[in-house]
């Protein structure tokens, strides 16, 4: 441990698992007194748990996971009620299962479960109040959807599952059980379960649905790929500002001509207003100008020169032109307002109903990164689609946006979403309230966090990092990595801090004790604008 106002704390899970208080021990061990004796568990902002390298331990991975939640629990939820997430390698189904249910009876609502494969974290499940607008008001008491969202109580949630690799978890057998039993009977929430192949295809079918208003996306993800990946979609806009999209023009080749149809009827509006001026013998110089206008729709200069009234060639030349802009002007006019792209601001559900919109509801920032070794996937490694209302970007992760590219239209980036979609199966994502604004990031592991504190520290939230884990030094990068991250803490000043604090639980993987180095990365740089603000 070292003598510093942070400790690291090292335990060896793999010690530990030896003795049949493993679990027990990993508990105790965690910092809930500073030097001085103050309680800091009301300080914690939020809890991981990294249980990686232990498979086929899922038995000892749940005790060692409820005796940290419970250590916790009862210190610490009338104070902050910290955000909790689980980060385990294959964990199955029933595992899964059972430690959400268990955080749930223990009040803590913001909780996750992660998988993670081969040091990756590959699916990650959002904080659990997020499923309704629901607050605990103290014990038992469940005050569901405050009285400016109740509208939304008698919505129906969908819920897309995959069936089980697992012979443990029945395949037919959907993962919204828990949902229903904690939610339905006070909420009236209706709850329709589908089963689908994978990832990829769960996300279409909510995308697709466009006859049903979700102004919020909830991915539930257990267990590895594969195995019960659960997503649904709640009727819930607390912290949302709704994007409604009319439906899809239609792709006619008239409306090519809605490009120029100003300039042509303008034309052909000074053609009839000159024919008409001659017609009535209002003027004697204007034959120059029919001459130009006569050219213009075909008729022979000659010919206009010798008889300047209108012939009846020249008016049905006139009347197919006019016919023509005119029907392709109404035309445009008509299917922009039907089947414009236009973006409607709807701030609450009875706007969106008066409005009669079908919506396209985005996260306010969503962000995928692509995970995977394949060619296209490498290509945008680095490359997130940012949708906000009103504003689809592509932008780079990197510290400087000097790579980002707007789009101008909503269907070039649902068309860049859909090719991300239709590929690889698996993505990474990290989510985090803040002042009461969701914001959510899919991202490497190995850096997200100091990117992502960076912009919490812009935007006035000031975070710090106290570390507590577990890790065998088998690898000359993992210790490194510790003595690095040492070297930080160690060079910490006293500024006071929220603590963000990873309890780290590693077997044999360098790569999670990697991840969770890098949570100090950019602490310089943080602490530069700290003392910049002060």
């Amino acid at each position: 441990m070292l003598a510093s106002e942070r400790p690291v704390i090292v335990i060896d899970y793999a010690e530990l698992r030896n003795h049949n208080n493993g679990a027990a021990a990993a508990a105790a061990a965690l910092p809930i007194n500073d030097e001085s004796g103050r309680d800091n568990t009301a300080r914690i902002n939020l809890l991981v748990l990294l249980l990686v390298g232990m498979e086929g331990d899922a038995a000892r991975q749940l005790d060692a996971s409820k005796r940290v939640l419970d250590r916790y629990a009862d210190l610490a939820i009338n104070a902050t009620r910290p955000r909790v997430a689980v980060v385990g390698r294959r964990l199955d189904g029933r595992a899964a299962e059972s430690l959400l249910l268990h955080a749930w009876r223990r009040k803590y609502l913001d909780v996750t479960l992660v998988d993670s494969l081969e040091g990756r974290v590959s699916y990650y499940v959002p904080f659990i109040e997020r499923f309704v607008a629901f607050d605990y008001r103290g014990g038992d008491d469940v005050e569901l959807f405050p009285d400016k969202f109740r509208h939304v109580a008698n919505y129906t949630m969908n819920v897309l599952y995959t069936a089980s690799n697992d012979q443990r978890v029945e395949a037919h057998r959907p993962l919204d059980f828990s949902l229903e039993r904690f939610l339905q009977p006070a909420t009236r929430m209706r709850f329709v379960a589908r089963q689908v192949a994978n990832f990829g295809e769960a996300l279409e079918q909510l995308q697709e649905e466009e006859n049903t208003f979700f102004p919020y996306l909830v991915q539930i993800a257990m267990a590895a790929p594969g195995t019960g990946l659960m997503f649904g979609r709640v009727a819930h806009n607390e912290w949302l500002t709704v994007v409604a999209k009319r439906r899809k023009r239609p792709k006619l080749g008239i409306l090519k001509i809605g490009g120029f149809w100003s300039y042509g009827s303008l034309l052909v509006l000074v053609f009839v207003a000159l024919r008409l001026a001659e017609f009535l013998m209002l003027g004697k110089g204007l034959h120059r100008w029919i001459d130009f206008f006569a050219v213009v729709i075909g008729q022979a200069s000659s010919e206009t020169q010798v008889s300047r009234r209108p012939t009846k060639k020249s008016l049905m030349i006139l009347m197919l032109l006019m016919s023509i802009f005119y029907s392709s002007t109404l035309v445009s006019l008509v299917t922009h307002k039907l089947f414009g792209y236009e973006d409607v601001q709807i701030s609450s559900y009875e706007e969106l109903v008066k409005s009669g919109l079908q919506p396209y509801v985005y996260h306010q920032s969503v962000r995928y990164l692509v995970n995977g070794s394949d060619p296209w996937a490498a290509e945008l490694r680095r490359i997130a689609v940012t949708f906000r209302p009103g504003f689809n970007c592509i932008a780079s992760l990197a510290e400087n946006d000097d790579d980002r590219v707007c789009f101008t239209s909503t269907s070039r980036a649902r068309a860049t979403e859909r090719r991300l979609v239709g590929g690889r199966p698996y993505y990474e994502m990290f989510q985090l309230k803040v002042n009461e604004q969701p914001y959510g990031f899919m991202y490497e592991p190995a850096s997200v966090f100091a990117r992502h504190f960076d912009r919490l520290i812009q935007r006035g939230v000031e975070q710090h990092l106290q570390v507590c884990w577990a890790c065998p030094l088998d690898d000359e990068d993992a210790r490194n990595a510790l003595l690095a991250v040492r070297h930080e803490l160690e060079s910490a000043n006293s500024v006071d801090y929220y603590w963000l604090l990873a309890i780290v639980v590693v077997g044999l993987s360098s790569a999670a004790l990697v991840f969770a180095c890098e949570l100090m990365i950019a602490r310089p740089r943080r602490q530069r604008l700290v003392n910049n603000r002060q």
